[in-house]
């Protein structure tokens, strides 16, 4: 089977760009820094997710099935339009008996970014042909414009509930998987899962005061440190309270997930405080971008060694209750990198990161 790009995917992939590193796009600003030392934050746009570790495994839920889906036989309609098909890869099912041919699963396409009516949804079904599921072709014309596309997936199997999110930048035909979800009578339950890179907080959740980590032997996270990535936001105060409601809630879910890791700190490390120049102090940094006014948008959290002596801990604030948390992969990833730099600098760290 052939892939074939609309003319407008291929311009946006050139108008998206990848890995560009200029500061107003994908770097973290400091006033004590120099600009060239910024390190990068997450994935640029067009990489659809893909542009960070290769090896890195996303843990969104229990209810997966999938472990892929990707756009097929991508084309134009009507030469303003594009049609495709979905192919969905099937998870390795342990201890039960995977999909039978004929098995079904709804699908959702809508437009995730504003650029086309959100309220529009095309509703589409994946059949399972004892393989893996595929469904028919999907004309998506009545939501061009858009900019970022979003593929729901809901069903059952074996008893479980279905439900995953895959987004797609324009010219990219393998999905992003996104975080599905999960009521709770806490809106901070999730920031307690440490394999989870993004979790949603209810916007109409009660902003608790903040909190520091506690109960963290070894390790401390303090300060809080706002960067509000719009014009005339405050870049940064360290005034907790100078916060948006958004960006308190996820500096706030962020100090929780300190915990949830640092409770129980991984050996690299414990060992990264042991045998470097590093003494284990943190600093809860947030950069807000809930502001519909906001340049850019979040791409993840970031570990960084702003000094030897002190690492940021940098989450990042999205619109509609979206919190970039630090993982626990992430933390173990920013160990080897640090460890690496303090093997060939005399024990010191500082610009070492995990982004």
């Amino acid at each position: 089977m052939t892939f074939k790009l609309s003319t407008f995917a291929l311009a946006a992939v050139f108008a998206l760009g990848c890995g560009t590193g200029t500061p107003d796009d994908n770097t973290i600003d400091d006033p004590e820094a120099n600009p060239q030392d910024f390190p990068a934050v997450g994935v640029s746009d067009a990489c659809g997710g893909k542009c960070d570790d290769p090896n890195a495994v996303l843990n969104v839920s229990a209810t997966r099935l999938l472990s892929s889906l990707d756009m097929m036989d991508y084309m134009e309609v009507a030469d303003v339009g594009q049609s495709f098909a979905l192919i969905g890869q099937v998870l390795e099912i342990e201890d039960e008996d995977g999909p039978l041919e004929g098995d079904t699963l709804a699908v959702d396409v809508y437009a995730a970014d504003g650029a086309a009516n959100q309220d529009f949804k095309i509703s589409a079904e994946l059949v399972f042909d004892g393989v893996r599921y595929v469904s028919e072709s999907i004309d998506s014309s009545d939501l061009i414009p858009w900019q970022l596309l979003r593929v729901d997936v809901t069903g059952t199997h074996a008893g479980r509930d279905i439900a995953q999110g895959f987004d797609y930048a324009p010219g990219f035909m393998v999905g992003d998987e996104v975080v599905v979800r999960v009521e709770s009578a806490d809106p901070f339950a999730e920031a307690l899962n440490v394999n989870l890179p993004v979790i949603y907080i209810d916007p109409a959740a009660e902003t608790p005061d903040y909190e520091r980590a506690s109960g963290v032997d070894g390790f401390n996270l303090g300060g809080t440190e706002f960067w509000q990535r719009w014009e005339g936001g405050h870049s940064p105060t360290f005034s907790y309270s100078a916060g948006t409601e958004a960006g308190r809630k996820c500096m706030y879910a962020s100090a929780r997930r300190f915990e949830a890791i640092m409770r129980d700190a991984p050996e690299s490390i414990v060992s990264l405080k042991e045998n470097t120049n590093w003494g284990g102090s943190f600093f809860n940094w947030n950069d807000d971008y809930s502001d519909e006014s906001a340049n850019g948008r979040p791409r993840g959290a970031v570990l960084w060694a702003w000094r030897t002596s002190l690492m940021k801990w940098i989450s990042q604030t999205g619109d509609d209750g979206a919190c970039f948390l630090p993982t626990l992969d992430q933390v173990e990833r920013a160990a080897r990198s640090c460890q690496s730099k303090a093997d060939s600098n005399e024990g010191e760290i500082e610009g070492c990161q995990a982004g």
